[in-house]
């Protein structure tokens, strides 16, 4: 990151844009991809012994907006070695709505006996969108998996709505961009 990015933090930050630049705490920078690779791996990561090389760096630098929304994890540094495979398993939740995300252009994930998800779903059912829905227990069951979907998320409630694999929000959300015309624009998108 340079200097004045308005992003300057001691912890490195992740993004789920691919490709983007990660700052580390000694001034070197890594491609995303290549630092995930390395925080899942039994490899120290680029930050603890020196900067990432520029021929890791892409060719054009990429300056990190203001607006970029980071999202505080956990160190790898502050995880010890015995537990990190623990860590880094994808859950079972995790791996079939991303499977649906990637397979669907509009994905709803939601739980039983929770007004809100049917709330959405009625909405698409009018707007005659189609989507993919995946539900996870009701408030009596399955608490651990909608609680693995929700930290993966950073979303905290129930609808998870999914459009083109992007998190637009809740129902009251899809509301708003149904009415503004955006879901359509985003569903339309290729």
């Amino acid at each position: 990151m340079r200097a004045g990015s308005g992003v300057e933090r001691d912890l490195p930050m992740v993004s789920a844009l691919a490709g983007e630049i990660v700052s580390s705490k000694n001034g070197g920078l890594c491609n995303v991809d290549q630092w995930q690779r390395l925080l899942f791996s039994s490899q120290p990561p680029p930050w603890a012994s020196a900067p990432c090389t520029a021929s890791q760096l892409p060719s054009t630098p990429i300056t990190l907006r203001k607006s970029l929304m980071p999202r505080p994890i956990l160190d790898e540094t502050h995880i010890h070695p015995a537990v990190r495979a623990e860590v880094a398993k994808l859950s079972p939740q995790v791996a079939e709505v991303q499977a649906a995300i990637a397979a669907h252009p509009l994905v709803v994930v939601g739980m039983g006996l929770n007004p809100f998800p049917r709330k959405a779903r009625r909405l698409l059912d009018a707007a005659g969108i189609p989507y993919h829905y995946l539900s996870y227990g009701n408030y009596f069951s399955q608490w651990r998996e909608r609680n693995t979907l929700k930290l993966w998320s950073g979303w905290r409630t129930f609808p998870m709505v999914f459009a083109r694999g992007t998190l637009v929000g809740g129902a009251n959300d899809v509301q708003r961009l149904l009415n503004s015309g955006e879901l359509q624009q985003l569903l339309n998108q290729k």
